[in-house]
Formats: C-alpha cells, sequence, structure tokens
C-alpha cells in the first residue's frame, strides 16, 4: 500500500493522537533508506573516469633530466612519469574492469603526435580487454603550435596533430562504433549494453589555433541543435544520459571563470532542465570538486598527474546513480609511494612560489609560515580535502598572516581556495 493511503487510512479512522509519532517514525525510515546509496549487481554499468593525463611520449625526452623539478612542471605535474602513471592506471582499470574508460580531455601534454600514438597503444590494452575506451579532446591535443621535443635544449618543435588525425588515432576509442556523431565537430554519443547514452562534448577551440597564433584556453559548445534533437529522442524513449566534456559546465571558483566554464553553457543548462540532464563531468581545472546548482551536478575530475592523481568511479542503472573518486598510488621503484611523492613535488614547487612573491612580508619567519600555509591549502584545495581541514585550517597561524597582509583577503586565491573547497568533492549518489 502506498504510504500518503496508509497515513490518511490511519488518520481517518481515529487515530489523531498517534499521527504525529507515525509520522515522525515513517519520516525516519524514509530518511534511513535515502542515506543508503543505491545497489548495484555486476551487470550494471560501470565507468572509470580520469582527465587530463598530459602525457608525453618517452621518445620526446632525455631520460637523464629531472623534468618534473626544473623544466617543464613547475605547476607539480608528474611529467617525469607520466607514461608509469598511464601503465598504472592501466593496471587498475583491469584489476576494477569497468564497461568503459573515459578521459575527458587533455590527453597529451602540448598536443605531440608522438605523445597521442603512444598514448592510444596503451589504450589498446583495455580495449583488448574487452573495456571500452572513449576519449574527447581538450584545448591541449589538437593544432597545438607548442608541441615540442623536450630531448635537447633548446627545444625543438615537433608534430602537432589535426582535428582527422584525432578521429583517427583514436578511432577504437568512441569514433567507431558510436550510436551518433556530431558531423561539424569531434563530438559522440557512446550507448551502453544497458542502453544509457555517453554523451561526449567537444568543447576546445583548436580550430581557431592555427588563424590565432597560439592554443586557445576556453572552451564553448557549437552544436546544440544536434545535442537536443538525440536529447529530445532520448527523453521520449526514457533513455538515461550522462554528458562529459572537458571545459566545465559550472564555475567552480570565481577566480577560475573565463577560461574554464564552458562559454554558452547556459544554453547546455537550459537542454539539461529541459530534458532532466543530472551529470556533467569535466576536467581542464586539475582540481577535484563538485558542484550542484539546481539539481544539475558538474564533477570535475582531479588531473591524473597533479596531486592526488584522482580518477572517478561511477555506477549506474535504472534506480540511480553512484559515484566516488580514488587517488591512485604505487610503490616507485625508489620504494617511495608514489602519492607522496607526487605531493611533495605539488607543495615544494607552490611553497616556492609563494614564498618568493611574497616579498610584502618583511617579517622571513612570517613569509616562511604564510608560503608554508597556501601551498598546504593548495594541495588540499587540488586533492578534494579542504572540508575535512577547514576548521583547522581558519585556525592556524598561517590564516592569520594571510589575513594580515593580504588587502582583499577575502578575493584572494587562498580564501577562495578554502572557501570554495568547503564541500563534498569525492562522493555522489542519487536515487531517480
Amino acid at each position: 500500500m502506498d504510504i500518503e493511503v496508509f497515513c490518511v487510512k490511519i488518520y481517518n479512522n481515529g487515530m489523531k493522537r498517534n499521527f504525529l509519532v507515525l509520522l515522525f517514525l515513517l519520516f525516519c525510515c524514509a530518511a534511513c533508506a535515502s542515506s543508503n546509496p543505491p545497489s548495484f549487481e555486476s551487470g550494471d554499468t560501470t565507468l572509470q573516469i580520469i582527465s587530463d593525463p598530459h602525457y608525453l611520449a618517452g621518445e620526446l625526452m632525455d631520460e637523464s633530466r629531472n623534468y618534473d623539478e626544473v623544466l617543464l612542471a613547475n605547476d607539480g605535474r608528474t611529467v617525469q612519469y607520466a607514461s608509469l602513471v598511464f601503465d598504472k592506471i592501466i593496471d587498475k582499470a583491469l584489476e576494477i574492469d569497468p564497461h568503459y574508460f573515459i578521459i575527458t580531455g587533455d590527453l597529451s601534454y602540448n598536443g605531440e603526435k608522438a605523445s597521442h600514438l603512444e598514448l592510444a597503444q596503451k589504450l589498446k590494452r583495455l580495449y583488448d580487454q574487452g573495456i571500452q575506451p572513449l576519449v574527447i579532446p581538450g584545448n591541449h591535443d589538437i593544432f597545438n603550435l607548442n608541441a615540442k621535443n623536450y630531448k635537447s635544449i633548446p627545444y625543438q618543435k615537433t608534430d602537432y596533430i589535426t582535428d582527422s588525425e584525432f578521429k583517427e588515432i583514436y578511432r577504437y576509442c568512441g569514433y567507431e562504433g558510436a550510436y551518433s556523431y556530431d558531423p561539424n565537430s569531434l563530438s559522440y554519443i557512446f550507448q551502453t549494453a544497458n542502453d544509457e547514452w555517453l554523451i561526449m562534448l567537444d568543447t576546445a577551440l583548436y580550430s581557431f589555433n592555427l588563424e590565432e597564433g597560439f592554443p586557445l584556453i576556453s572552451g564553448y559548445f557549437m552544436s546544440l541543435e544536434w545535442l537536443e534533437n538525440n536529447l529530445k529522442y532520448a527523453q521520449v524513449n526514457n533513455i538515461k544520459c550522462y554528458v562529459f566534456s572537458h571545459h566545465n559546465l559550472f564555475i567552480h571558483n570565481p577566480l577560475f571563470d573565463y577560461f574554464y566554464e564552458i562559454g554558452n553553457s547556459e544554453d547546455l543548462i537550459d537542454l539539461y532542465h529541459k530534458y532532466d540532464i543530472k551529470l556533467h563531468f569535466s576536467g581542464h581545472l586539475h582540481i577535484q570538486d563538485i558542484v550542484n546548482q539546481d539539481g544539475i551536478y558538474d564533477m570535475t575530475t582531479g588531473s591524473l598527474v597533479d596531486y592526488g592523481n584522482r580518477y572517478g568511479i561511477l555506477k549506474i542503472n535504472q534506480t540511480g546513480f553512484y559515484y566516488n573518486s580514488y587517488s591512485l598510488d604505487f610503490l616507485m621503484e625508489n620504494g617511495k609511494n608514489f602519492n607522496d611523492y607526487s605531493r611533495e613535488l605539488f607543495f615544494s614547487l607552490g611553497y616556492d612560489k609563494f614564498y618568493y612573491g611574497a616579498n610584502f612580508i618583511e617579517d622571513l619567519a612570517k613569509r616562511k609560515i604564510y608560503a608554508e600555509f597556501i601551498a598546504e591549502v593548495n594541495a588540499l584545495y587540488f586533492n578534494g580535502e579542504i572540508t575535512y581541514n577547514y576548521r583547522s585550517l581558519k585556525r592556524s597561524q598561517g590564516y592569520q598572516i594571510a589575513k594580515e597582509f593580504l588587502p582583499n583577503f577575502n578575493q584572494s586565491y587562498v580564501n577562495q581556495m578554502i572557501e570554495c573547497g568547503n564541500r563534498e568533492t569525492h562522493t555522489f549518489y542519487q536515487y531517480y
């Protein structure tokens, strides 16, 4: 019997005195039921999601140089170990055995043809084992005039790839066997074995790179008519849709807006409301984060090569979905955990940048505390760990020093990381 009908019958039968008690108990039962994620079976769809691996081919590097600390990765990316990291995420995928392995853009370091070819061969391991890779380009991947060979100094230019070459190189990664292809971009829709739709949106503006003379960072989705026609069909036929892009659907931090949010995201959001789309996955920011606006969620997966080296697992069926992020870790040849190495690199490079940029703090002891504090906040923010440390951060000496010396503290980078990062960033589930 329906719960509401049951309550009405009890009320009408004169049990008014106990009605509120009963209602409270029913509410508690409903709350307990909804506090547990949906249950899944082996046949339900499982996706493993990574973003921004920024793969750099081994043939483009000199093994005797330390690229992480002095040459390339002054933002904390572990480029030195790009090949090893990707081998390990492939190993992890073979262990998890998802149905689909998705990369939301920036597959390559700077669009080098050799990097794409090498990465595609690694993805072939999954394809050959029955795991379907699905990829879309990011702003680094196509017509990138910064593609270089880093074996010798000065660095030499190397071949980049075109959009048609991207489609050919990754032909078994979604560009063969898709349900629908956008004729005007590298967007497509892949239908799962359970008849869900994985909608892969190409939001990169690489077609303007040669004209502009540099790779454009910002994103835009140009094929709204193609998308709406498909969403309309999906709604009529009760097909669940999940959308993926490189650029973000929402602003995750007010300091990262124009170059990160899809330029016409409002048009996409209107379509999502119209056709009841709940989940959008993106990358580009290199942070692990989840933003909810009016029941639509944009989940950004942290960069595989930035601390904390994140990947996500999404399980879906007809009752609901469950998402959780995980940190990739493994034992390196030197006996050190990779995640520890990644964190130390990220922290140390951040510390140097913040320390030498804080010449407005003359007291060197305070400057040191300030730099250590912001480097720590930076690492926690990228790994989606601010909310677990929020109170202790705001009570710390570093926080007080930052408030003292930063004239626009509320709008500062450090405060925006603390405030914007104070939310759940790793786990989300919902019933339909």
